[in-house]
């Protein structure tokens, strides 16, 4: 099913963006257990081509990469011109994005910049670029990664939950257009996902109700692969994330801001109190 498309004996790949550690790491992982083809997209520097050839002698799979950084007015053409040429891809799992948390006026431009260009205009432009691709297979998908913030404004993030509301309402509107294609838009909405010791310590540090809407990496892209390949077009994965999903949809705005801002406030400050300690010892 994956490996060639029914109307072509050409393999069919898929292309996953930040492929290289964290969610995009676990969605590699996940496709190649499917037999799945990939063509994997992240920053230089970040293990990528070992990545490729590990999961080509553990799966069997083929795996070709490319080190590029999207955030470059260049980005998603480049990967466009290296991928298309060479493949026929089949699907699209737009996956790399920046967040963090911090004070709004204590953020450099740079990193501003960063976000929007990465989580929004990368997205669009890749997106844009493929979907002529993608209407030439007898069916095909694109998944987008959002995020449970996308539901609410969050203080100390301010424009990552902005990008990933962009991120919902941009799949949703994609795939209205895209009916009668054969192409499918799905947009996943995890909560925190732990990928690594340092991801998980600042979500502890977010306090319990991060830590119930946490889920492993693995079990988020089993979830969005799954639902995707059934027609889901929201995804939300695991009980506690549809709850918060619910409230955030249910309670004031006031309220919803309130609540994140407690949250945020609590993981900065301790944060703040961890780099004194360090100073002082």
């Amino acid at each position: 099913m994956y490996h060639k498309d029914a109307a072509s004996a050409e393999p069919v790949y898929t292309l996953i963006t930040g492929a290289s550690q964290g969610l995009g790491k676990a969605f590699a992982r996940e496709c190649a257990m499917r037999k799945m083809n990939l063509l994997l997209v992240s920053l230089p520097g970040e293990g990528l081509p070992e990545l490729c050839r590990n999961i080509n002698r553990e799966f069997g799979v083929d795996v070709q990469c490319m080190e590029t950084d999207l955030t470059k007015p260049d980005g998603p053409s480049r990967v466009y011109h290296w991928a298309v040429p060479r493949y026929r891809v089949n699907m699209l799992i737009n996956n790399a994005g920046l967040g963090g948390s911090r004070k709004y006026d204590e953020c450099s431009i740079d990193y501003i910049d960063t976000i929007i260009m990465l989580n929004i205009r990368a997205v669009a432009l890749l997106t844009k670029l493929l979907i002529g691709e993608l209407k030439n297979h007898s069916r095909s998908y694109i998944l987008n990664i959002s995020s449970i913030a996308a539901f609410s404004p969050v203080p100390f993030k301010t424009v990552y939950p902005a990008s990933k509301s962009f991120i919902y309402s941009f799949s949703r509107g994609l795939r209205e257009e895209l009916r009668g294609t054969p192409v499918k838009v799905s947009v996943i909405h995890p909560g925190p996902v732990m990928t690594n010791p340092e991801v998980i310590e600042r979500i502890h540090r977010q306090g319990m109700l991060a830590r119930l809407l946490m889920l492993p990496a693995e079990r988020v892209a089993h979830i969005a692969l799954t639902r995707t390949f059934k027609g889901h077009t929201v995804i939300t994965p695991g009980f506690f994330n549809k709850l918060y999903k619910w409230m955030m949809k249910s309670l004031p705005v006031g309220l919803r801001i309130f609540i994140a801002s407690r949250t945020l406030r609590r993981e900065l400050d301790d944060k703040r109190k961890y780099v004194n300690k360090i100073k002082v010892a």
